[in-house]
Parts: structure tokens; sequence; C-alpha cells
């Protein structure tokens, strides 16, 4: 891809969910004794309007390419309209990977992706764009297929924004194969947040993770995480990514992971754009059961273990913030995708894809921005087949999952995949009952890793109330504007 003067934005979104006729309206409130009819046209309604507005080819021609992007009238960002700053830069510096992990988001959803880096001039812009957009103590996070791959323009964006006097933050997700210790060194000279892909000890690792001519990649990737852990002198962040492939033994490979190497920081998601079978949730439920039981362990001796899972059925059972399916992420306004050529994305898994772009570091925002954020905010989140919505036991703290994956596999960002709603309620049935035991007792070990972190949500959220008001381009209108900073697994800390 090349960035050129002008650049016309085809966005089109189709939902094969909608022809389903057990569609409903899916609300916080119980829906049993609403009428059906009513729902499916409320819902049909809503839908009818966003795949209509969504459908239509919007051509936007850009301003000439200048020294630093203008402040728009029509963004929701920048400091000359009343917008709030980015928290958050996504930066996409490559499309090329060393690896070929078999079920890697940009080349098994997109396998003619363009080979590209980016440049030292359209770096350069970016510095300029974040001078406007960025806050004062924002993060750089550099991502991509694998950005150790353009390791050049990094250092370059890191090393001249430190020269220019600029305190923003910096933060990396890698297969960590390429973390040398040199490169280790300069991460600690900049202070660097590290995110690690590893799916787990090396023989479920390299089922997945292997390099083009087939090998497994643990060892490099090992090697690099414990130059993270040797140079930087913190405990590695690992990312760990579970397909129905790797989930014989998966509670087991966690205990290894947390008792004999001693990393306890582990978002671990599952891969929803692959087939599950219904044996593949019956494993998946002996699993979480036996890792239940290393949990509740775990609790009992203070040691201190995140899990993702646990997480998210203690906000089902036990929160009071209640669902919060408009301040999903920091998607378009709190956070953005940078792609290497300079294009504007809402999140950085919209890259793969290049469809729903918001603008380019050139020109600044375009009237997409405004038209995306009014677009998935119309209505709540629901599931592929929707009667399941019902009588959910995660409905309480469903969020509707990664917008950009809705859009991947389902054509739109408010239908979620089966996969992962029935995921979520397998998850809250085996974990519920422990995280309302672990609430009842105080244990300080839980309250510490995620009742204080709600606390913290709902403070966030009420806080976020006024920003939202402020930024709403109509004051008439009644639909709020996503404001909130907080980002996906694949970007921060979960805890």
């Amino acid at each position: 891809m090349t960035t050129n003067n002008t650049n016309t934005i085809t966005t089109t979104d189709t939902d094969n969910s909608i022809n389903n006729t057990n569609t409903t309206n899916i609300n916080t409130k119980d829906s049993t004794n609403q009428n059906n009819d009513d729902t499916v046209n409320i819902i049909r309604s809503g839908l009818q309007q966003y795949h209509q507005s969504a459908s239509a080819t919007s051509s936007i021609t850009y301003a000439p390419i200048t020294a630093s992007p203008p402040a728009t009238s029509f963004s929701l960002l920048g400091s000359g309209n009343g917008g709030s700053k980015l928290g958050t830069i996504t930066v996409w510096l490559t499309s090329e990977c060393n690896l070929r992990c078999k079920y890697c988001f940009v080349y098994k959803l997109n396998e003619k992706q363009s080979p590209g880096k980016m440049s030292i001039e359209t770096a350069d812009q970016l510095i300029r764009f974040a001078e406007q957009y960025l806050q004062p103590e924002g993060t750089f996070w550099f991502f991509g297929a694998e950005p150790l791959c353009n390791i050049e323009t990094m250092k370059y964006i890191v090393e001249k924004s430190v020269k220019e006097g600029y305190k923003w933050k910096y933060g990396a997700t890698t297969n960590a194969t390429l973390l040398t210790k040199d490169t280790v060194q300069w991460m600690k000279k900049h202070n660097f947040t590290v995110l690690c892909s590893i799916d787990g000890p090396k023989t479920a690792h390299n089922k997945n993770r292997v390099y083009p001519n087939g090998e497994g990649s643990w060892d490099d990737a090992w090697q690099g995480l414990s130059n993270v852990r040797e140079i930087l002198g913190v405990e590695p962040q690992v990312r760990w990514t579970v397909t129905p492939s790797t989930l014989r033994g998966l509670a087991e490979n966690i205990r290894v992971f947390v008792e004999e190497y001693h990393i306890t920081n582990m978002p671990i998601d599952f891969v929803h754009e692959v087939e599950w079978t219904q044996e593949d949730y019956d494993t998946l439920r002996v699993e979480l059961e036996i890792f239940r039981d290393y949990y509740t362990k775990w609790m009992m001796q203070g040691l201190s273990v995140f899990s993702m899972w646990v997480r998210d059925t203690n906000a089902a059972v036990n929160s009071e913030v209640g669902r919060q399916w408009r301040s999903r992420c920091g998607l378009g306004t709190g956070s953005v995708g940078v792609d290497y050529d300079g294009t504007i994305y809402p999140c950085h898994r919209f890259i793969d894809s290049h469809e729903i772009k918001i603008g380019n570091i050139y020109s600044g925002f375009n009237s997409m921005q405004r038209e995306w954020m009014e677009k998935w905010l119309k209505m709540p989140p629901y599931c592929e087949i929707p009667k399941k919505c019902l009588h959910c036991n995660y409905k309480r703290a469903c969020s509707g999952g990664c917008v950009a994956m809705n859009y991947d596999i389902l054509g739109t960002v408010h239908a979620i995949p089966d996969t992962f709603c029935t995921i979520k309620q397998l998850i809250t049935k085996v974990f519920g009952e422990l995280c309302k035991s672990l609430q009842n007792s105080g244990n300080e070990t839980f309250n510490k890793l995620y009742n204080n972190r709600q606390l913290k949500q709902k403070r966030t959220n009420q806080n976020s109330n006024n920003i939202i008001n402020q930024n709403r381009p109509n004051q008439n209108s009644s639909t709020p504007y996503q404001t909130t900073k907080d980002l996906c697994s694949c970007q921060t800390k979960p805890n």
C-alpha cells in the first residue's frame, strides 16, 4: 500500500444474522416476557438503518499533505475543537512477519496481505500527528504482523520523540523470537512494556506458532522472553492464544507456567475464527474445571495469578457496574491504529482488512470517524444466535467482544460469533460459584486482582460521563460517544 494525496474510502457492512427468524431485541433487562414480534421489529429496524448507512459508498478526498495535520471540525479528538486526545496510538510498523502462525488473523483472513514497512518519512509525519492528537503522556504501542521486523523505524520514532522532549510511553506486542539482548537493552533504556505472544509450554506452543518452514518457534521465543525477564527485571507478560488443537492439557500447561516458570501474568484467550465442535466445548469444560481447582489453591495461598476467565466471571456475577457495552474499548477515540502507510483505523485489528478508514496522519481525521462511532453505538451487541442472549449468564458483563473480530467474521460490529458467546457462558458457569465464594469470604488476593479494579472502572465510567457530554457534536443527540481509554489484551497489562 502507498499513501496518495487523495484516498477513496469505501465501506460495506453485511449481516447474515438479520435473516434469522429468531432475532430478538437484546437489552440488559430480561427480555423473556417481551412480545417477540415487537422485539424482532426493533432489532431489525436498528440493523436496517445501520446497514443502509454502512453499505453506501463514502468517497472522501483528503486535503493536500501538510507539515502537520490540521484540526478538523468533525473530529472527536484534538486540542483545538473541544475534543479529548488519544491515550494510545497503535503503530502497525510492518505487515511482514518472520513466523506463520496457523491462526494469525493477519494472514489467515487476508492471504494476499501486501508486504510493506513504515518509512522514515511516514514516521516523521506520525510524530507530527502525535503532537496534536496524542496525550502528553500517552502511549505509542508498536504492533503489526511482527513489529521487530521493522525495528529501525521503531527506534527512529522513539529516539526522535525523546530528543524532541516528548514524554510519551512505549510498548510492543511481539512473538518474542527477535528479542535479542541488544534489543531488550534498548527497550530498557526507553522504559518499554513488552507483551510476548507465547502459547504455553513447548509442545503446545509449537502446534501453531511456527516458522514458514513449519518448524516450531518455542526455543527462540522463550529465549526472547527470558531476555525480557533478565534485562527489564519485570515479570514477563504472556499473551496466550488457545485453539481447539491446543485444548487438551491446557490446565496443566497453565499450572506449569505458574508453578514452574513463575509466570502469573497471562491474558489467555481463544481463537474464534476457526470451527469449534461440541467435543471441543466438552474438552474445554473439563480443562476449565481442572484449572478452577488450581486457581482456588492459588487464591488460598495468596498467589496473585491473573486470569481473564475469572475477571470476566467476577464481572458477570459480582460487579455493581453493570453492562458497559458503549465502553468496549478505546475504539476510534481513546485509541486508534495507524497503518504503515499512515492510514488511520479505529484500532489495529481493522488494519488487516483495510476497511473502516477514519483518516490519515497527513490530513487528520475524516467524517468517517464520527459516522463509525454513531454506527457501532446505535444498539447493544447480540449473539450470532440471538436467542442465546435471553438467558445468558454472562450478559451482565458482556461488552460485545472484539468489535473488529465481529466485523471480520460476520460483517457487522454488532453481531458476536456464537463461539465467543458459548465459551463465555461456559466460563461463567464453571467459575461463577468460585467468584461468589471468594467475594463473600473477602479473599484479599482476589479483591486486589479484581474487585479493586472494578471499583476503579466504576469511578472511571462515572467521571467519563461529563467528557462524553462534552464530546457530543450535537448536544441534542442521545448517542453517547466512546471516551474509555481501556485497551484490549493485545496491548496492555491485564491488571
